[in-house]
């Protein structure tokens, strides 16, 4: 591998960490601002007997986005739920083919929906949702958004996972 290419590798990690910060925060604060609206519109009807119509849409929408940002977060941790029972099982040069071809269809997979949901933003356009009356198409641009953040991801994967199969050693010491 050509230094040139892996000090690119180092720059797009780099970049990833930083987003992932930013991701992170992001979904922090979208709790936060769940968990003040949701507290402000309990206490707002059941003590003072008023109900705010625009807290039930924005919840929404504020669960939609927390959802969506939070799938990059636990794709790059490695923390969502997979059935390793028989993987661990196989040789580790077999493991690691078996993970690049993981990889693969997870970028493929995350591609088509990437796809979709910017269909589904073209088709929905500006069509009304709530009481707030914003547009539908704001849902999609979280999947869209999620998806793209897990595209860079996988890319930086399949080529950690590649340098892992061309060389000796496992791809968690390419890095």
């Amino acid at each position: 591998m050509t230094k040139e290419i892996h000090n690119t590798l180092i720059s797009l990690i780099s970049i990833q960490k930083k987003v992932d910060k930013i991701n992170k925060i992001f979904v922090i604060v979208m709790l936060a601002c769940m968990v003040v609206i949701v507290s402000v519109n309990v206490f707002m009807r059941y003590v003072l007997n008023l109900s705010l119509q625009w807290t039930q849409d924005i919840i929404i929408l504020f669960f939609f986005y927390l959802i969506f940002f939070s799938i990059p977060i636990v794709f790059r941790s490695e923390s969502h739920v997979r059935i390793v029972f028989f993987i661990n099982k196989l040789p580790e040069k077999a493991r690691n083919i078996l993970k690049f071809i993981i990889d693969i269809i997870t970028l493929f997979s995350f591609i088509l929906v990437l796809f979709m949901s910017i269909d589904a933003i073209k088709a929905i356009g500006n069509s009304p949702y709530g009481a707030l009356k914003y547009p539908m198409s704001f849902f999609y641009y979280a999947a869209a958004i999620s998806c793209f953040l897990i595209f860079f991801d996988s890319i930086i994967n399949i080529y950690i996972d590649l340098k892992g199969l061309l060389q000796k050693q496992s791809p968690a010491q390419q890095v």
